[in-house]
């Protein structure tokens, strides 16, 4: 009876991924990358290490020998999204300074570029350069995030 299941199991699967691909093969290249993003934003919530919060700043950033400015979007322990017309490549490693919460003098980090999109890029902090931004600096960020 195992065997059985199995088999309806992959034969539900089969007819699934077929009904899938038809729909998807149906779709104009614009609603392709939509359906695209939509499930790369999907999956990359699941990956995420920790929460993330909305937090609204300028950030500067440097990309290619140049100087840049962005938006942070949201921010965690572990990264941000920062929203921007420049985006760097993915796992390229850029310095970035910008105000974190609840202080005055603004923080100089590396961070490695980990996605990028339409609106912007996801950045992984790497290394911390200023003593301005310590841990618990960090975590009082995620300490604000509902659980």
């Amino acid at each position: 009876m195992n065997e059985k299941n199995n088999n309806s199991s992959n034969i539900n699967l089969a007819g699934l991924t077929s009904r899938l691909l038809k729909e998807v093969l149906s779709l104009s290249p614009e609603e392709k990358m939509a359906l695209l993003r939509d499930l790369e934003d999907r999956v990359g919530a699941y990956k995420r290490k920790s929460g993330r919060i909305p937090y609204p700043a300028e950030i500067d950033f440097a990309m290619k020998g140049k100087a840049v400015r962005g938006y942070i979007t949201n921010i965690s322990e572990s990264g941000m999204f920062v929203t921007s017309f420049d985006k760097p490549e993915i796992g390229s490693e850029i310095t970035m300074v910008f105000p974190p919460p609840a202080k005055s003098v603004p923080v100089k980090m590396k961070a490695r570029v980990v996605r990028v999109d339409r609106d912007g890029f996801a950045v992984e902090f790497v290394k911390q350069l200023n003593e301005t931004l310590q841990k618990y600096d960090i975590k009082m960020i995620s300490d604000l995030i509902i659980k």
